[in-house]
């Protein structure tokens, strides 16, 4: 990938807004409260760097997923400790059924990556929960984006508005903690939705905006050019759903 061309016609003086405003969100939190739900991907990766690793890091998944093996090499590269959640002896079926008594509608396809919230949310000692929630929505992170030029992000960013986002609230208040999610602040968003499509996807990928604040920020190039599944496939979850649900 061509670092040079990923931030395309996008001022810098925008990626400096957007570096800002998460900063100013992470900043607010108190460390010895805190934790970042952590993938080992780029979006968790950037918002560990800019905490300036002040969180513990929590990854969910199977001993032989691929968040596991991918949050181990992140942290190695890095050099900051990451909290295993291992599900191999874990009764996933409890956490499925839990997410169900919240919303009682929720589509198969996504309790595998609210299972891996509610994992950290359960496992955590620490009050506030960050997690990259908006980040495939805002800066085009899914797939399908990629396969179908002509696809708007905006049925996603209503459904993660008004179904998502309101349904893990509640999961967090269950257990009395507050989830923050920096890449949903507002002024994150109105700059998002003002960068054009062929910014923040092209020939060179998807979320070039947030690669390119990966580069911004001096990360390694192995986080700007990391290609991660969703969290619900990275742990292994979304398998055990599938079999539960006979789908």
């Amino acid at each position: 990938m061509n670092q040079k061309s990923l931030c395309g016609s996008v001022h810098e003086s925008k990626l400096d807004s957007i570096i800002e405003s998460l900063r100013n969100d992470l900043s607010t939190l108190p460390s010895d409260d805190s934790a970042l739900a952590y993938s080992g991907g780029l979006d968790s990766t950037i918002l560990m760097a800019l905490s300036d690793f002040r969180f513990p890091a929590y990854t969910v998944g199977f001993s032989d997923s691929k968040d596991i093996a991918s949050s181990r090499r992140m942290s190695d590269l890095m050099g900051f400790k990451v909290n295993e959640i291992v599900l191999d002896h874990m009764n996933t079926s409890d956490l499925f059924m839990e997410i169900r008594k919240v919303d009682p509608e929720i589509d198969t396809r996504d309790i595998g990556y609210e299972a891996v919230l509610l994992s950290v949310l359960k496992s955590a000692d620490q009050k506030y929960i960050v997690t990259g929630q908006g980040a495939d929505e805002f800066f085009y992170g899914y797939q399908k984006y990629e396969r179908d030029p002509g696809l708007s992000n905006m049925p996603d960013i209503e459904k993660l508005k008004n179904i998502t986002a309101p349904r893990e609230n509640r999961l967090s208040d269950s257990y009395g903690k507050k989830i923050v999610v920096p890449y949903m602040n507002q002024d994150v968003i109105d700059i998002a939705l003002n960068i054009p499509r062929d910014s923040h996807i092209n020939k060179d990928g998807r979320k070039i905006i947030l690669r390119s604040i990966a580069k911004r920020l001096g990360l390694p190039d192995e986080v700007v050019n990391l290609r991660k599944t969703a969290a619900q496939y990275g742990s292994g979850l979304q398998k055990v759903v599938r079999k539960t649900s006979g789908s």
